[in-house]
């Protein structure tokens, strides 16, 4: 991979872990401080289990993600969470939203729940299991010590 392809794979990496962790971790995050433990439990585990680890996988796994530490471990973690999501969490909810009514002028319109954002989010997260953190990683540079050890 070219140089500019790295740092591609950087700037990927940090984008995405910022849209997982401000769009969906601290949201969930919030939710638990507060002491609301109101969460689906699609694999009988129970809510509070469940909203606990996809806080993990959201936000730690995102942060591991942007760090490039321990990328493909992180990267699992994340797309198996938003494959539960997106595949039991959605399973009776259509692919993709749909547009429902007005809700006020300052927000005009209402997505249904979908399972499109979840999979695409496995997607996006489990490209990087297969090619890695790239070369501005901290994986990348302990593998270099480690090899000059």
């Amino acid at each position: 991979m070219t140089k500019f392809g790295h740092f591609g794979l950087f700037i990927y990496r940090l984008i995405l872990g910022t849209m997982m962790i401000k769009g969906h971790g601290l949201i969930k995050l919030t939710r638990l401080l507060e002491g609301n433990m109101e969460f689906p439990d699609p694999i009988g585990i129970g809510a509070s289990t469940s909203l606990v680890l996809t806080i993990c996988a959201e936000v730690l796994g995102s942060i591991l993600v942007m760090a490039g530490f321990h990328c493909r471990f992180a990267a699992f973690s994340v797309t198996a969470t938003l494959c539960v999501a997106g595949l039991l969490v959605h399973a009776q909810d259509p692919f993709f939203p749909e547009f429902v009514s007005k809700l006020s002028e300052a927000y005009p319109y209402l997505l249904t729940p979908s399972k499109e954002y979840a999979l695409l989010y496995a997607l996006s997260f489990g490209i990087l299991i297969f090619v890695g953190p790239g070369k501005f990683s901290i994986d990348k540079a302990s593998s270099k010590s480690t090899a000059n050890n």
